[in-house]
C-alpha cells in the first residue's frame, strides 16, 4: 500500500514540476518579446520625431509610414512575424492628442512636438492552456519629443540627435563640435580657430526626448 502511495505522490510532484517549468518557460518567451516590443517602439517614435520635426514640410503620412517601417524592421531582426497593432500618436505641449494613419495627407498640428507609439500583439502561450489560457497579449509603448534647448525646463534628459548640415559641411576631421546650452553650436578646429553659427530666431540644431510611456 505505501509502495503505491508513493508512485501516485511521486507522479502528481512530477506534474507540478512540468506545469511551473512550462509557465518559466512561457514567461520568458513573453518577457523577450516584450523587449523586441520596446525596442521596435522605440526606434518607431525616434524616426516620427525625426519626420515630425520637419514642421509644414511633410505629412502625417509620412510620420506613419516612418514610424511603421523601423517598427517592421526590428520586428523582422528579431524574427517576430504575424499581425501587430501598431497605433501612432502626435502630441503637444498641453496633452492633446492626434491619431494617424496611412490614410491621412494633412500637415501635422502646428503645435505638435512629440510623437506617442503604441505595439500591441497576442502571443500564444503553451502551458496557459492548464488556465484555459490559449494567449497573452504583450505590449509596449514608447513617445520621443523635439524642441529647442532653451525651451525645456532642466533636467528634462534631453540630448541632441540633430546638428544642422551647414555645421557638419564646414567641419574637418579633428574639429570639435560644442553644442551650447541655447540656440547656438560652435566649431573649434583643430588649428586653433572657431566658427560659431545659429542665433535666437533660428537655431541650428534639434533635441529629442526619449522615454518609455507605459
Amino acid at each position: 500500500m505505501r509502495k503505491g502511495q508513493t508512485v501516485i505522490l511521486l507522479a502528481l510532484a512530477m506534474v507540478v514540476l512540468l506545469i511551473v517549468a512550462g509557465f518559466a518557460i512561457d514567461s520568458g518567451r513573453l518577457y523577450r518579446v516584450r523587449h523586441i516590443l520596446q525596442n521596435a517602439a522605440d526606434a518607431g517614435a525616434l524616426a516620427g520625431a525625426q519626420v515630425l520635426a520637419r514642421g509644414t514640410r511633410t505629412t502625417q503620412r509620412a510620420i506613419w509610414e516612418a514610424i511603421n517601417q523601423k517598427i517592421q524592421m526590428n520586428l523582422a531582426l528579431n524574427n517576430i512575424t504575424g499581425s501587430s497593432v501598431i497605433r501612432a500618436y502626435l502630441r503637444n505641449d498641453a496633452g492633446t492628442e492626434w491619431e494617424i494613419t496611412n490614410t491621412n495627407s494633412n500637415q501635422p498640428p502646428p503645435l505638435a512636438n512629440r510623437v506617442r507609439v503604441e505595439i500591441r500583439r497576442p502571443e500564444v502561450v503553451l502551458f496557459g492552456r492548464f488556465l484555459g489560457q490559449t494567449s497573452a497579449n504583450v505590449g509596449a509603448s514608447a513617445q520621443a519629443q523635439f524642441g529647442i534647448l532653451r525651451t525645456l525646463p532642466p533636467f528634462s534628459n534631453i540630448v541632441p540627435i540633430a546638428i544642422h548640415y551647414e555645421i557638419v559641411a564646414n567641419a574637418n576631421e579633428g574639429d570639435m563640435v560644442v553644442v551650447w546650452d541655447g540656440y547656438q553650436v560652435t566649431v573649434r578646429r583643430s588649428d586653433g580657430g572657431f566658427d560659431s553659427y545659429g542665433t535666437s530666431p533660428t537655431p541650428l540644431f534639434g533635441m529629442v526626448e526619449f522615454g518609455m510611456d507605459s
